[in-house]
């Protein structure tokens, strides 16, 4: 139960992602909300906390791994969204220390908050976003870890939070920007996405949830 604000907090934030880059990257939406709670439901994911020392080697492993171009559309899509979940967790009050992540009571309290916070500001005009500051062809740790500095500098709060996560995500497209020269222009992915829409109604992991 600890895990249910949690786990909803990033499907909200997967659905606020693709409505903001599906345009430009043909990402399937079911399989993309499906990357995005992913790491929550393996067996380890509640036994090894989400930090950052715990994940970030998964999380270049998973980048590394959006750059094979012989990558199918679904996988792709599931794939970017768990380096998503991962980003986020990086800049949550509960996951930047194992002490901090264990104590499940506070923790769960916490990010209850959170989500409500989340709810009541995705989408107003002045959702800060806290940039990285570095150019998108960045390595992913020096960019994770730059912004944990800055992070650390500013008062603890659901502010910085959900600022910081999106900066993560937003450099994140812009890495995929430069980097995925095989990702088709805006032209061919909305194309691709409308012709997935009936597949990913019956073959989405998350069809009959959405």
């Amino acid at each position: 139960m600890r895990y249910v604000m949690h786990f909803l907090t990033h499907v909200s934030i997967a659905n606020m992602l693709y409505k903001k880059y599906s345009m430009t990257f043909p990402i399937a939406k079911g399989h993309f909300i499906y990357g995005n709670i992913k790491p929550d439901l393996k067996s380890n994911g509640l036994v090894i906390p989400h930090t950052l020392q715990n994940t970030i080697h998964k999380s270049c492993e998973l980048l590394n791994e959006l750059r094979d171009e012989h990558l199918d559309l679904l996988t792709f899509s599931v794939k970017l969204g768990e380096i998503c979940h991962y980003l986020c967790d990086y800049f949550c009050y509960y996951h930047i220390d194992e002490s901090d992540y264990r104590n499940y009571t506070d923790h769960f309290i916490y990010e209850i908050e959170l989500h409500g916070y989340w709810l009541w500001k995705k989408h107003s005009d002045d959702l800060i976003v806290f940039g990285s500051g570095l150019p998108a062809d960045s390595w992913l740790p020096i960019v994770v870890t730059k912004m944990r500095k800055d992070y650390d500098r500013k008062t603890h709060g659901f502010i910085k939070d959900i600022g910081y996560s999106l900066g993560s995500i937003d450099w994140l497209f812009d890495y995929l920007k430069l980097h995925l020269q095989y990702v088709p222009n805006i032209d061919n992915g909305v194309y691709i996405a409308n012709l997935l829409k009936e597949e990913e109604h019956e073959n989405s992991p998350l069809h009959g949830y959405l």
